[in-house]
């Protein structure tokens, strides 16, 4: 097994593009065009991201919040 890079995630759905930002303090700002509904954004962020990185690892996500975890 690999070594594994934890990355903090700012998401903010409902933006013009997908598209990974600057980090901001401690957390990579990650913007999705799907709106926030039913889990959409999250689960467009999660194809996303596993797109970007070739497998998005492990992720979690604290209900009702904008911040993510990702272990690439």
């Amino acid at each position: 097994m690999g070594d594994t890079l934890v990355r903090n995630i700012l998401g903010t759905p409902n933006a013009k593009r997908d598209a990974i930002g600057k980090v901001k303090a401690h957390q990579l700002c990650v913007s999705v065009t799907a709106v926030p509904r039913a889990g959409r954004a999250t689960d467009h962020m999660v194809r996303f991201l596993a797109d970007e990185f070739g497998d998005a690892g492990e992720f979690y996500t604290p209900p009702g919040s904008p911040y993510r975890t990702i272990g690439v």
